[in-house]
């Protein structure tokens, strides 16, 4: 039965009884067989989900197919497989505990989000990580999506032509976000699988989008998708990753001497140190004070109350209660004086 309300892509779900759902067939490695749908052909290798599938010697295997749920995503038909399996290996895992000392800065890996470098990464001792330029897929795209609504919007209302325009736009829209979101996982799972502490600053995204003049390349940018993919990705691993607040200037300090700027333009592209004289890229002296910020977000507890809460990690501020919890706080109604009065018949016009 498909979920569909409204404009819900269709989409249905099967569970799966006693291998009634299997992957590959004999001559036919990439296709899935669905209970009440058949074998269906898929695009993507399942070599390696087919492995986990496979009886070990003792005649238990590593996973196990729960439910697969089809549904409509970018004009695309895709099978989301449900797997019942074990934790990562621990080869693949960091280790519980690190060979420094919890409180050297240089365990800690800051993350620096921008727009010219997607990612710059650095140690708290300054020793540079990563640096990874931004793709800006849409921007590089963009003339050819353009090219293909000018053919959308010259053809008429109704016609096979213009659906197959459409169809055309979708599906070069549907691949901008593909190459977007490919880029991200990597650049994520570089940063993830050699490092195990991470530290990253909260952006008010929606907040900077008020920028008309960036707000494209912010979008493109995809700073919370980039910031969703490292949470995940690290709690896989066994790493921590923890968010330092957003009012934390981190551009402004120096990393040397711990000197801050009172003023530095986004045109600036290198931080001049009016103490210690240091002179470093922006981008790098920001992710390591980030790095360096580390060991006391960890160590500080949440505090619930207070006009300054202290840092969070993501997982504190994802189970923080919303607006819509909160009760809300009502002045209590005046009496007596001026304010329990009823309307001046100046306001209501009324005749005196």
């Amino acid at each position: 039965m498909f979920k569909k309300k409204n404009r819900t892509p269709y989409a249905f779900r099967v569970r799966a009884q006693k291998g009634s759902v299997r992957l590959g067939a004999p001559g036919r490695p990439r296709t899935v067989r669905i209970p009440k749908v058949g074998v269906v052909r898929v695009r993507e290798d399942t070599r390696g989900l087919r492995r986990m599938l496979r009886p070990c010697s003792d005649g238990t295997t590593r996973a196990r197919i729960t439910a697969v749920t089809v549904r409509t995503h970018r004009g695309r038909w895709i099978a989301s497989i449900t797997v019942q399996a074990a934790d990562l290996h621990p080869s693949l895992r960091h280790p519980s505990s690190s060979p420094r000392g919890a409180g050297d800065t240089a365990d800690w890996v800051g993350i620096d989000r921008g727009l010219i470098d997607l990612v710059v990464a650095a140690t708290g001792d300054g020793r540079p990580v990563a640096r990874v330029s931004a793709g800006r897929t849409y921007q590089r795209r963009q003339d050819g999506l353009a090219a293909r609504q000018r053919r959308l919007t010259r053809e008429q209302s109704g016609s096979k032509r213009r659906a197959r325009a459409v169809e055309q736009v979708r599906e070069f829209q549907a691949r901008t976000a593909a190459i977007r979101e490919h880029r991200l996982h990597q650049v994520t799972n570089l940063l993830v699988k050699n490092h195990d502490r991470l530290v990253i600053e909260n952006l008010h995204v929606v907040g900077m989008l008020a920028d008309h003049r960036l707000a494209k390349a912010l979008t493109d940018a995809s700073f919370g998708n980039l910031a969703r993919m490292l949470t995940y990705e690290s709690e896989w691993r066994g790493g921590v990753l923890v968010e330092a607040d957003r009012w934390f200037p981190s551009s402004k300090i120096c990393s040397a001497c711990g000197h801050r700027a009172n003023r530095l333009g986004l045109a600036e592209r290198t931080y001049r140190c009016g103490e210690c004289g240091l002179h470093i890229d922006r981008d790098l002296n920001a992710a390591i004070n980030l790095a360096a910020q580390g060991p006391h977000l960890l160590r500080t507890p949440h505090r619930t109350s207070g006009p300054n809460p202290g840092p969070r990690t993501r997982k504190q501020r994802a189970g923080s209660p919303t607006r819509a919890q909160v009760p809300e706080r009502r002045r209590p109604r005046p009496t007596g004086g001026a304010a329990a009065k009823g309307p001046s018949t100046a306001r209501t016009g009324l005749p005196t």
